[in-house]
């Protein structure tokens, strides 16, 4: 999964140019589910692309919510979630997801981060 998620960062932080990059981590993430369908961080990649590349706002949340119901603690999927809704105009819901990607990042000494 590693190449796939590689690709997305690669092209937020432009590494490579999207139009390079995006391919590739969409056929990773492809890849990557056709190994192990129940793979929530190849979901969650997927529907980032969607997000981010695609602006497929329906491929993306079914992707993203698969990922959820998959694994509930998923930050990339909360993380993708709370683009989705802030691009689709639904502020309220985006920082709820954004909530949830906080309270879902585990510390190195397994306690779960608390921004309160």
């Amino acid at each position: 999964m590693g190449r796939a998620g590689g690709g997305l960062v690669q092209s937020v932080e432009r590494t490579f140019a999207p139009l390079e990059a995006m391919p590739k981590a969409k056929a990773g993430a492809r890849k990557a589910l056709e190994l192990d369908p129940e793979s929530d961080t190849a979901l969650a990649v997927l529907g980032r692309i969607h997000v981010f590349y695609d602006w497929d706002w329906q491929a993306a949340g079914e992707r993203l919510q698969q990922a959820l119901d998959i694994n509930p603690n998923s930050t990339d999927a909360w993380g993708g979630m709370a683009f989705l809704k802030m691009s689709v105009g639904r502020r309220d819901e985006s920082f709820q997801a954004i909530d949830r990607t906080l309270h879902s990042i585990r510390s190195p000494f397994g306690r779960t981060f608390s921004p309160r």
